[in-house]
């Protein structure tokens, strides 16, 4: 990169020349030939009084920075590297806030289910045993002799004799007419 400035101020105001002009258009000329052109003041500078604030002494000579050399391929390809790298960082973070992100609100949707079903685990527990204090109670009050129930005894027993086995029915059912005319009704059972 080259960077050159020009004067701002003419070259009769100032107080002393400290380089020589040189004859290039625009006061450029290179920083080598700058410096051997340099030369050392000789005799010191004058004030013009002391109340006035120092001036600030301009050069006539702008230098200019040597034009920076094409960089070598092995040093283009790790910046590249290194761009393709910041990339993919990045992408790489982006992608791991929105899966944690995601992870987070799926946790806490599970953690509100699981607080419901703890929620309905108690009042199931709470059911069973208050089921089972009224099963106890409608045991102790039958033991009570006031309560009209009468305990069962052998001979109070009904027993029923299984009825006969039911004939195999065969594969073949036979086609069933369907009757059509709502006026006649079968004199069959509708259901049991």
């Amino acid at each position: 990169m080259t960077v050159a400035f020009r004067p701002t101020r003419s070259t009769q105001n100032r107080l002393s020349q400290s380089v020589v002009t040189p004859t290039t258009p625009g006061n450029i000329i290179p920083l080598e030939r700058a410096r051997l052109q340099r030369k050392q003041p000789t005799q010191p500078l004058t004030r013009r009084s002391s109340s006035a604030t120092p001036e600030i002494i301009e050069l006539d000579v702008v230098e200019i920075l040597p034009a920076q050399p094409d960089q070598p391929v092995w040093l283009r390809s790790l910046v590249t590297l290194q761009q393709v790298s910041s990339i993919v960082a990045g992408s790489l973070v982006g992608i791991t806030l929105s899966v944690y992100g995601l992870t987070q609100a799926r946790e806490a949707a599970w953690t509100q289910e699981y607080q419901t079903l703890e929620h309905y685990r108690t009042q199931e527990q709470q059911l069973r045993a208050a089921n089972e204090v009224l099963k106890h109670q409608i045991a102790e009050g039958a033991q009570k002799p006031n309560t009209g129930l009468v305990e069962r005894e052998p001979l109070d027993m009904i027993f029923l004799r299984p009825a006969p086995p039911r004939p195999e029915v065969s594969a073949d059912i036979p086609n069933l007419e369907l009757n059509v005319s709502p006026t006649t009704t079968p004199n069959k059972p509708l259901g049991y």
